[in-house]
C-alpha cells in the first residue's frame, strides 16, 4: 500500500485534530450536564443518570 501524499496527510491530522477538540467538548458538555462536579446530583436528571453520574465522577476523579 502507497503512503499518503504529503496534502492528504496534513489534512488527515488536521481533521483528526478537530475530531479530537469535537470529541473533548462534547465530553465536557456531558460531564457539565450531569454536574459531575458538583456534590449532589441536579433535580433534572432522572433515575437511570444517577449511576451514570457516579461512574463518571469516579474516572474524573483518578483522571486527576
Amino acid at each position: 500500500m502507497e503512503p499518503l501524499a504529503k496534502p492528504l496527510r496534513r489534512d488527515l491530522e488536521t481533521d483528526v485534530f478537530k475530531a479530537r477538540d469535537l470529541a473533548d467538548a462534547a465530553a465536557r458538555a456531558a460531564l457539565t450536564h450531569l454536574c459531575v462536579d458538583e456534590p449532589s446530583a441536579p433535580g433534572y436528571l432522572t433515575a437511570g443518570a444517577g449511576p451514570q453520574r457516579q461512574r463518571s465522577w469516579r474516572r474524573v476523579a483518578v483522571a486527576r
